[in-house]
């Protein structure tokens, strides 16, 4: 649990750098989701399987900042209402991924790939 924790500060603290992450909670009129409370620990949802991401992420509409995990893989939404998913390993942001371009089969493989690819492998987008 601790390592779990662990994992989801970091992921807190990148989205936190996020410049649209972090409107969230902002205070700026200018922002729809500026009043909403800000991006915290609680927030993040773990997923069990590869297939129920999958699901939570293609249902799209969801709230700016809405993130969801997988093992050690972090998917944090970005645009209010959308699907444009900052994603992150361990503590390596790396993607931004639409998630509804994709069919499960191919997200299936897409996720494996990312699991097995090295930290330089998501650096350079060669997984």
């Amino acid at each position: 649990m601790i390592q779990q924790n662990l994992i989801v500060e970091k992921w807190l603290s990148i989205a936190q750098q996020n410049p649209w992450v972090r409107q969230r909670g902002s205070g700026d009129a200018n922002d729809s989701c500026a009043f909403e409370s800000p991006l915290s620990e609680q927030d993040f949802f773990q997923c069990g399987t590869i297939e129920e991401l999958h699901s939570f992420l293609v249902r799209g509409n969801w709230m700016l900042g809405q993130p969801f995990y997988f093992q050690n893989l972090c998917f944090i939404n970005q645009i209010n209402a959308g699907d444009e998913w900052l994603v992150i390993r361990d503590g390596v942001a790396f993607e931004s991924l639409t998630a509804e371009a994709m069919g499960y089969e191919e997200f299936k493989g897409w996720v494996k790939r990312v699991m097995k690819a090295t930290e330089q492998d998501l650096r350079n987008l060669t997984y």
